[in-house]
This record gives structure tokens, C-alpha cells and sequence, in this order.
């Protein structure tokens, strides 16, 4: 079995460069099963990242709407059509605890 990777990004609202983050373990998709989480963030960074490792095999996932302070970067990547699922805070909360 291959060792999971999570990849969390979220903009606090400052220079983000989460693409850059993700762009970061593009080759190491084949090595670990990534998986990505587009949380909370204004604008689109991370969405060309996420886009990258997707297209490598990485499972990408969005905050929810109703959970997220800014419904900026999970909504352009659910529009990009690159999200898998969407997952409330409290999921993602539940997901931390079992890891």
C-alpha cells in the first residue's frame, strides 16, 4: 500500500502561492496517493496546482459552501471542474482525526 500525502490549501488573505505548493509534488504522484484540499481563500490560487496533480492521478477536494469564510477558491475549483467531492468543515474535521 502507498503512503497518502494531504495537501491543504487555504489563503489567510496575504500573497498566496499555493500553486507554486502544489506544482511543488507533481512528481511524487507516482510515489504516494495525493490527495489535495482547496479550502477557504479568495480568488483562484491553487486551482492550476490542483489541475496538474489531478491530471497525474491525485484526488482533489473542495470546502462546501455553507462551512467555508470565503467561498472563493473552492467555488472556482468546483466551477473548473476539478473537484471529486465536497466536503463540509466538519467532515474535514472528522477526516483530520482519523488520519
Amino acid at each position: 500500500m502507498r503512503k497518502k500525502i494531504l495537501l491543504v490549501g487555504a489563503s489567510t488573505g496575504g500573497p498566496s502561492q499555493i500553486n507554486i505548493f502544489f506544482n511543488s509534488f507533481a512528481n511524487l504522484v507516482h510515489e504516494f496517493d495525493l490527495e489535495v484540499l482547496i479550502m477557504t481563500g479568495i480568488g483562484s490560487d491553487g486551482v492550476d496546482g490542483a489541475k496538474l496533480l489531478q491530471s497525474k492521478g491525485a484526488k482533489i477536494f473542495g470546502q462546501d459552501e455553507c462551512s467555508s469564510l470565503v467561498y472563493g477558491m473552492p467555488r472556482v475549483a468546483k466551477e473548473s471542474r476539478i473537484v471529486d467531492e465536497v466536503k463540509s468543515l466538519d467532515v474535514i474535521k472528522e477526516y483530520f482525526r482519523v488520519l
